[in-house]
């Protein structure tokens, strides 16, 4: 993965009310969705956290956790693969 600080740095906030620092490493469409892929900036583990953007009826965006195994797999596997074709083409 890339060195991190080339990332803008975002912070959401959870159901309990705390701020969590991420990365934002990329924001990309598949299926017609929308979704963001992110790194905690204190995981030592380099995780990737994929979270699906939804619009909400002001026309606002919301962060929604993706609770469908098969969603989030093909999001992240899209994700991968994006992220090596940049790779391969820099």
């Amino acid at each position: 993965m890339a060195d991190n600080g080339e990332y803008e740095v975002i912070e959401l906030i959870g159901e309990d009310g705390e701020g969590v620092a991420f990365h934002h490493l990329l924001t990309f469409e598949y299926n017609a969705k929308h979704y963001l892929a992110l790194q905690q900036v204190e995981d030592e583990e380099d995780m990737v956290t994929i979270m699906r953007i939804d619009e909400e009826p002001d026309g606002g965006e919301v962060y929604e956790v993706i609770e469908d195994e098969k969603e989030l797999d093909a999001a992240f596997n899209e994700f991968v693969a994006i992220m090596e074709q940049e790779e391969e083409e820099e």
